[in-house]
């Protein structure tokens, strides 16, 4: 069999001869399909190792930041809000003070996040998403830090749950 052979900017520079028993043979898709797997696979290196969900009975993990940036930190979280959302004031409206708080993460569902508040303590938020949905919350009776008694709560680990340490 005859091959024309070509250089890199694609002009003629003459032939060659190779055998028809080597270069002759109709390809086998079947054999294609498995190198190019096998190709594909070696590029994901490190996931090798990796268990499947069957694998693995409990997970445990550092929540780490997680609440930092989320609308629970600002209920709920520490009064450092500035470490993790850029606050400015948005005005008045429906005879509430609105702050909005901007997340610094880039980690996080939310673009901004507006706090209604009356005499300071917060009545509405209104939760703007990656989405551009916006979820509206009232706070009827918002009581910061109410006295609560040891036994009024109790947690038992369901059998089969993961379990996320802070």
């Amino acid at each position: 069999m005859k091959l024309d052979v070509k250089t890199l900017e694609a002009a003629a520079a003459g032939s060659v001869d190779v055998s028809d028993a080597i270069f002759g043979l109709e390809p086998r898709a079947d054999i294609l399909h498995r190198v190019v797997q096998w190709q594909l696979n070696k590029r994901q290196q490190g996931t090798h190792q990796a268990k499947s969900r069957g694998e693995i009975n409990r997970t445990t993990k550092k929540l780490g930041n997680a609440l930092g940036s989320s609308p629970a930190a600002i209920l709920f979280g520490s009064n450092d809000l500035e470490k993790n959302f850029t606050l400015k004031e948005a005005g008045d409206k429906d005879g509430l003070e609105w702050l909005e708080a901007v997340p610094k993460s880039k980690d996080t569902t939310f673009d901004r996040i507006g706090i209604g508040l009356k005499n300071g303590t917060p009545v509405a938020m209104e939760l703007h998403d990656s989405f551009g949905q916006v979820s509206l919350l009232s706070f009827d009776s918002f009581e910061k830090n109410p006295p609560l008694k040891v036994n009024s709560f109790s947690f038992t680990i369901p059998k089969g749950a993961d379990v996320f340490n802070n």
